[in-house]
């Protein structure tokens, strides 16, 4: 083989191993990031995500490749607004004269607070080894949904009063799913804490009102939801990666050092950076009922009620979300009352970065096609930790469905279409997160309490059904 031809098919392996790692292993390219969509203007309140696209369903190539590369997620841009947030008397962890001062708002159940206050203990760590440290001042956001937010929130402030409010404060982010009234006990007990004094604590009116105050600033200062963090008076909502936070509080810092290079000395920077800040957010126009009447429902779609019930209520849900879970007591309490009033009609809507929610869903489908889908429907939310598919098929032995049946059905994906048409549907009524329910048309999203649910329910009865 001459020479030049050689080169000429070096280079043209070069390249087609190039291209061939921009293409996923089904086929398909691998697409940016989606862009966090938000409902009615907020996204943290009940942890709503985007929504997953349908995939090209092409078979794997008979050899392994390389798996496609992950693009970066862009970066959104933080506002350069400033708002002014006072210090108070909340809890501080960090010096007093530090160059920024961080200011977050934060529910102790909320899983994505968890994430930022995990995110910023190892930030505030690792910038004081270098020799720049930053304080981080903790404010009380409890969510109406999460009961046991704000008995939380009492009990890192109890604990504050003898000298442990950071070690009980990481100690309830770290046990979220047990934070009921022995539990919060035993994290005293673990930390040495007076019990006596601990206990009078937790019904001390002045932790009430500081709580209140909290929640009345955040409200005052645009936060709707958890976490909302403040970076020298700049609103952060929700869980950034730790690569933006970084960044902003270096540059934060740098601003900072400038004034303190102009005469201002390091203890009174945030107040000097504050002084033209705004001392409350605009407030928000009031959301437009969201409308969506009509949306088709397949024949065979899951569902409880009446066919011809004068309420229908639709609901995306995904196996893998929390918010979904925390929600089913509600919605069975709502089939026994409204037994003969409302259909309940299942839809699913599996995230794209909950790696088993696709194969659960269909794994109801499959339990759907025996006759069980509201049994399994039950045991996978009780089981959110468990959705391989060998805990799949061990629940379809435990309801006694035929396994060899069910099985073929998931390895064949013999509903994953009919899941994936599910997907679609919700991304063209703009559906775009977990859970969603529509009820004749009106929209609720998240977790919300069972009263809200009823006052739509309610409010649907008095109307005429949408028209079909």
């Amino acid at each position: 083989m001459k020479a030049n031809a050689v080169v000429a098919l070096v280079v043209g392996l070069a390249l087609g191993f190039t291209l061939g790692s921009m293409v996923g292993p089904f086929g398909e390219k691998t697409p940016a990031h989606a862009e966090i969509k938000k409902v009615d203007g907020k996204r943290t309140d009940f942890g709503q995500q985007p929504s997953r696209s349908p995939e090209n369903k092409l078979q794997p190539p008979s050899q392994p490749t390389q798996p496609a590369p992950r693009l970066p997620r862009p970066a959104q841009p933080i506002p350069n607004t400033r708002y002014k947030v006072p210090v108070g008397n909340s809890p501080v962890l960090g010096p007093m004269d530090a160059l920024v001062t961080v200011v977050v708002f934060s529910d102790y159940q909320c899983h994505f607070c968890a994430r930022l206050d995990g995110t910023l203990l190892q930030l505030h760590q690792e910038m004081a080894e270098k020799g720049k440290p930053f304080r981080i001042v903790s404010k009380h956001f409890p969510l109406d949904f999460h009961k046991e937010a704000r008995p939380a929130a009492m009990a890192a402030l109890a604990a504050g009063a003898q000298g442990k409010y950071w070690q009980m404060h990481e100690l309830l982010f770290k046990n979220m799913r047990a934070l009921d009234a022995a539990s919060l006990q035993s994290y005293a007990t673990q930390l040495g804490l007076n019990m006596l004094k601990f206990k009078a604590s937790l019904k001390n009116p002045t932790f009430e009102a500081q709580i209140e105050a909290d929640m009345a600033l955040g409200l005052k200062m645009g936060v709707r939801g958890t976490p909302g963090s403040f970076f020298n008076g700049r609103f952060v909502s929700g869980a950034r990666p730790k690569e933006d936070l970084e960044a902003l509080i270096n540059e934060e810092m740098l601003k900072a050092q400038e004034l303190v290079s102009q005469g201002t000395s390091a203890a009174k920077v945030y107040e000097k950076i504050l002084e033209t800040a705004l001392e409350e957010a605009p407030k928000p126009e009031a959301p437009k009922p969201v409308i969506k009447d009509n949306i088709p429902i397949p024949n065979n779609a899951p569902s409880k009620g009446p066919q011809d019930a004068p309420v229908t209520m639709l609901i995306w849900s995904d196996f893998e979300c929390p918010y979904c879970s925390r929600v089913v007591p509600t919605l069975h309490a709502l089939a026994q009352k409204y037994a003969v009033q409302v259909r309940f009609v299942f839809r699913h809507l599996p995230l794209h970065f909950h790696k088993n929610a696709q194969k659960a869903a269909e794994a109801t489908m499959a339990a759907h096609a025996q006759g069980k889908f509201w049994e399994m429907h039950d045991l996978l939310f009780q089981n959110q930790k468990a959705l391989d598919e060998a805990s799949l098929i061990s629940y379809a032995q435990k309801l006694n469905l035929d396994v060899r049946k069910f099985q073929e059905a998931l390895d064949r994906g013999t509903y994953a279409d009919y899941v994936k048409q599910d997907s679609a549907t919700a991304s063209a009524y703009s559906i775009t997160g977990t859970p969603t329910f529509i009820i004749n048309g009106q929209a609720l999203s998240g977790a919300q309490p069972q009263a809200k649910f009823e006052e739509a329910i309610e409010a649907a009865l008095k109307k005429p059904p949408p028209q079909k």
